[in-house]
Parts: C-alpha cells; structure tokens; sequence
C-alpha cells in the first residue's frame, strides 16, 4: 500500500491538492505507526517470553524440590503411619501398650481347634471335697415345733450335714525363748555352755515361718513393701518395718546362692536354651533383665547392660555349646559355638505389619508358608516322628527362597545379598525383615529341619513376663542391691514351682538350712 501510494504522489503535480492523495498520505502515516506499534510490542512480546523462560526455569527448580521434600515427607508419613499402626499383634510390643482402644481387625495366625470355649469334656475341674473327720461339729438342734412345743431335748432320729471349709482366726505371735544354760564339769572343771539351735543368731528376731510367709508374699505375690508390712499386721499381728522387709529379701538371697549357682550350671550343660531380655528402672536409671530358661530351670540376671558386656559377666554364653532359641537381637550372633534358632512368632507379627502396613505381597506369602511348615512340624511331632520327610523340607525351602527373590523384586532391589542399612540412612522396615530372611535362612527354618526346637520363644517370654509384672506393680528397683537380690530369688523360687511346685515349702527349707536343690529335670538321676 505504501507503494501505491508513493506512485501517485509523484504521477501528479505538486501543486495540485488532490483529496485522495492527502488520504493516502494520511493511510500511510498510520500505517507507520502501526508498524512501529507492532515492532515495539515485539520487542516487548520477546522480553516477555526470555522473563517467561527465565520464570519457568525459577518454576522447574522449585518443582523438583518440592518434589524432593514430599518424598522425604512421604516417607516421614509412611514411618509415622508404621510406627502408629504398631501393637502386640504385629510387633514385640507388650499386650499392656495396646490401652483400651479397640484392636484392629487383624486376622489370627492361629488355626481354629474346633472346641468350644471353657472346660472340656475331659476336664476333671476341682472343687472343695468333703471331709470325713472334722475338726469341729456344730450340732443344730431342734427347738420348737409348729404346734409350739419344747423339742430340745428330745433325741434326734437323724440328720443333715453341711461342711464349711475356713480358716481360724489368726493366733497371737508365738515366741520361742531358746536358753543356752552353761555347767561346770565336775571331772576337770571346766565350764561348758549350751548351744543356741542354727539359725537363732540375735537375741531377738522372726522364726523361719514368719520369714518364709514375708518372702512369698514379697516375691511370689509382688505384693510391695508398704502394703506388705499392713499384710502382716492384718494376718499376724505384727507389726514389721519396711527395712526389715528388705533385710529378710537381701539375707533369704544369701541363703539361695548355692542352689542358684547349680541352676545356670545346668543351663550351661544343657542341650537347648530359651533367652531374652527386657529394659527396667533401678534407682532411677536403666537396667535390663536377662532371662535364660527351660522347661525345668530359670535364671534372671540383673545388669545395666544390654548386650555382650552383660553376657560375658554372667558367664553363661561363652560356656553353652548348644541350640539358643532368642529374637533378633545382634549380640547374640556374636556366640559362634551356639546353634542359633530365630523365634518365627517374632518374625510372623513383624511380617503382619510388612503386609498390612506397607502392602508388601511377599509377606503374606512368607506367613502361609511359616504357618503351614509349623503345622507340619506339629503333626510330625505328634506322630512320634523325629523329622519332616526331606522331600517335603525341600519343597518348603525353595519355596522360601522363591518368596526372597520376588520381595527383592517387589523392593526394586539389585541383585546379590540385601546390604544392611547404614546408620543414618536406614532402609525401610520391609527391607530390613527381608535381609534378616535372606541372611538367617538356617537360624529361621531350625524349627522344621530339627524338630526339637520349638517354633516360638514363649517359654522365655513367659518367664520374664514375671519380672515385667513385678515393675508394674512396684515401680523401680531401690537400693544397691535391690534388684540383684529379688531376681537371685526369683531364680530359685521360678526353678522350684516348675520343678517341685509348692514355693512355700522351698522357702521354708532354704530358711531351715535346707534348700532345694535343682536338677536338670525332676526326678533324674
């Protein structure tokens, strides 16, 4: 247009003052405004698109960040979700931290036995018996009739008994007064004093009887120290002082170190072992309980230690040179001569989390198998059979292997062994339980290559569950000793009810100078 407008103002004189050429003139400066407006609004278009540029860089960078950070956060969210989702069902947590909420609807590893709850039709029940010979007859005669008559003294015919079994009302202490009278010997005159029966050392002090009564109450009843000395107020009329209390505990541990020496003696000869260990307080710092048990025999060990240093001064690991049933905990690995055997009850509650938790589909697939080898192992068992039939044992582990391989797949994991999470940057939980499969196979799988390992470690969790009961009803340990002395008892008086049954009659021989002695199993040569 610019052209054309061009050609027709010089086709025609200057002079002339055509209207249509002013118009052109007037098009074209428009048109160069317009083209100016544009290039400038292009300049303006290309600084906005390099800012643009600019911002969505500034954007991409702040993406990937916040990117990163919800990961980590995820993450973060994930193990608080695990942690939160933890109870007794599906990790080692006592039953007593899952409160009185409701309990998930986690289904049951164990197999239903088809009885009915309560006593079986087997079950003899026991119930108070009648007595032929009482020690009291009340005869409740007659003493009017009907009619209004006097019939006290007429002879009864018959009659109907009932027993009613109590206890007398307690007697008065009853003191003993030993005198150790001295002579003369008329032979060579010398002067010969009478002895003082053992066990009568002051010149005022508590019979055997009382003694044993303070201990059982203390340490079989936990009944604590307070509230024990308004117990024997109440029974016996006597009133007793927390301190002596404590100097019956600490002088009846004294009297029990014989016979609980032999005890870790015999665990150190045995042929399996039950172990665990469990933190409590003693004198307002951390200690632990170790436990060390069989169906026969138990031994707690006091110490502030948790791991090798607690294990090397009781002295018991480095001696035992058989099969230790425990959880996972590292230390115990470092014995070499034990034949270690992982408690699978522990690993089961710790895959339930892995499924329920983390959506890991190899971890149910581990638990049908572990539930269906411990089946199998029971039936064997039952049979009278010392072993699962190779075959069967085969199959089972290359179906353990085949479930490894596919979690490492499921993890995104390389191949080769699982490396162990570093401190610092910990694997997640799914991860470290499918390490612990990977590594401890043998350990594992002992319950079905060797039926003489039970499947669970209940029998050590049963006996230091006792310890535990003990801390929640008292509370911390006090004193130097305090806690060494009330688990050298329970050592003994746990060994006694397995092995004899009746804890008061042990307690009253160990005060009369004759202990029971423990054996490997009752009645063994």
């Amino acid at each position: 247009m610019q052209g054309l407008a061009l050609y027709f103002f010089h086709r025609r004189p200057a002079a002339a003052a055509d209207p249509a050429v002013a118009g052109l003139r007037r098009e074209l400066a428009d048109a160069q405004a317009e083209a100016a407006r544009l290039r400038l609004y292009a300049a303006e278009l290309e600084t906005g698109r390099a800012l643009d540029k600019t911002r969505l860089t500034e954007l991409e960078i702040a993406y990937d960040k916040l990117k990163q950070e919800n990961g980590r956060l995820a993450s973060a969210n994930n193990l608080c979700q695990a942690r939160f989702a933890l109870n007794s069902t599906n990790s080692s947590k006592p039953p007593s931290s899952d409160g009185l909420r409701k309990k998930p609807a986690i289904p049951n590893l164990r197999r239903k036995t088809g009885k009915l709850p309560g006593g079986q039709p087997e079950h003899k029940g026991h119930n108070l018996k009648w007595k032929d010979n009482p020690g009291i007859i009340n005869d409740c005669k007659p003493g009017f009739c009907v009619c209004g008559h006097d019939v006290s003294g007429v002879a009864t015919e018959q009659f109907a008994a009932r027993q009613v079994h109590d206890i007398p009302p307690p007697p008065p202490l009853e003191v003993t007064e030993h005198r150790a009278h001295s002579a003369i010997c008329p032979k060579c005159g010398a002067k010969v004093v009478g002895q003082f029966p053992a066990g009568v050392d002051g010149p005022v002090q508590y019979g055997p009887l009382i003694s044993s009564w303070i201990i059982y109450f203390a340490c079989e009843q936990y009944i604590p120290l307070e509230r024990l000395a308004a117990t024997m107020k109440a029974l016996f009329g006597v009133k007793i002082s927390e301190g002596t209390l404590v100097n019956k505990m600490r002088r009846f541990a004294g009297l029990v170190d014989a016979p609980v020496e032999r005890i870790l003696e015999l665990l150190s000869e045995g042929m399996l072992l039950h172990l665990d260990e469990s933190g409590m307080r003693a004198n307002g710092s951390l200690h632990w309980l170790h436990v060390a048990s069989t169906r026969w025999l138990t031994y707690y060990f006091f110490h502030d230690k948790r791991g090798c240093d607690a294990f090397n001064e009781l002295g018991l690991l480095p001696l035992f040179k058989g099969k230790a049933v425990h959880d996972f905990w590292k230390p115990y690995f470092d014995y070499d001569d034990i034949i270690h055997c992982l408690c699978v009850a522990h690993l089961l509650r710790e895959l339930k989390l892995a499924h329920g938790q983390y959506h890991q589909a190899w971890a149910e697939r581990m638990i049908e198998l572990l539930v269906e080898a411990h089946d199998t192992a029971k039936a064997a068992r039952e049979a009278g059979i010392d072993r699962i039939a190779t075959d069967i044992l085969a199959e089972f582990k290359a179906r353990y292997k085949n479930i490894v391989n596919d979690g490492k797949i499921e993890n995104h994991l390389p191949d080769g062994k699982i490396a162990p999470g570093r401190r610092g940057a910990p694997q997640p939980k799914p991860v470290n339980l499918l390490a612990r499969f990977e590594c401890y196979e043998e350990a594992i799988f002992r319950f079905a290559s060797d039926l003489s390992v039970p499947f669970d470690n209940n029998q050590a969790e049963r006996d230091i569950r006792m310890g535990k009961l003990r801390e929640k009803i008292s509370g911390t340990f006090r004193g130097k000793d305090g806690g060494k002395n009330f688990f050298t008892i329970k050592s003994y008086l746990s060994t006694a009810k397995k092995q004899v049954g009746d804890v008061a009659s042990v307690i009253h021989g160990a005060f009369t100078g004759n202990p029971f002695m423990p054996q490997m199993e009752p009645n063994s040569s």
